[in-house]
């Protein structure tokens, strides 16, 4: 017996390639992205809009397929770059701590790059540039990457792109 060829699967059982979407996001999915950029864990997203945590996190997943988003911290960027999260009004004065190397980080994990892949582009230890992201962190006054993102771009210390420094 032979084996199918590719004009013998149907065509709903055949491969397709995932691609991102340009479909602009629901309300809700914007209520997550908000929650989740200030540092707030899915759980604390779904007690502050009441909706369950797996809802949250559902509604996390569309978001990133409808931005094309590789993770929380990436669609923080992607929502400054198109407008959807504004900067907060009452922002701490930029830290003179972050610059050089980690700026570089900063800039990266806007990215949603993981700390092996940003290690890999930085040339530098996987366990150094998790040092260094504890350390960026805690200029920032902050917990996570996603919420080190937002932070970013409220101090100026991240552009859109094709923003002018």
């Amino acid at each position: 017996m032979s084996a199918p060829t590719s004009g013998s699967v149907p065509a709903a059982k055949r491969y397709k390639p995932w691609r991102p979407t340009t479909l602009e996001p629901s309300a809700r999915e914007l209520q997550v992205l908000l929650g989740m950029s200030h540092g707030q864990s899915y759980a604390q997203v779904g007690r502050s809009i009441g909706i369950a945590e797996n809802t949250v996190r559902t509604h996390a997943r569309h978001l990133y397929r409808r931005t094309g988003a590789r993770d929380a911290s990436h669609a923080v960027r992607i929502g400054f770059e198109r407008g959807w999260l504004v900067a907060s009004a009452e922002v701490p004065a930029a830290t003179s701590e972050v610059d050089g190397r980690p700026l570089q980080i900063l800039q990266l994990l806007s990215e949603g790059l993981s700390y092996p892949r940003l290690a890999t582009r930085l040339g530098l230890r996987h366990f150094y540039v998790k040092e260094l992201s504890k350390k960026l962190y805690a200029a920032l006054g902050v917990h996570d990457r996603t919420h080190a993102v937002r932070r970013g771009f409220e101090l100026g210390l991240l552009q859109p792109r094709g923003a002018r420094a």
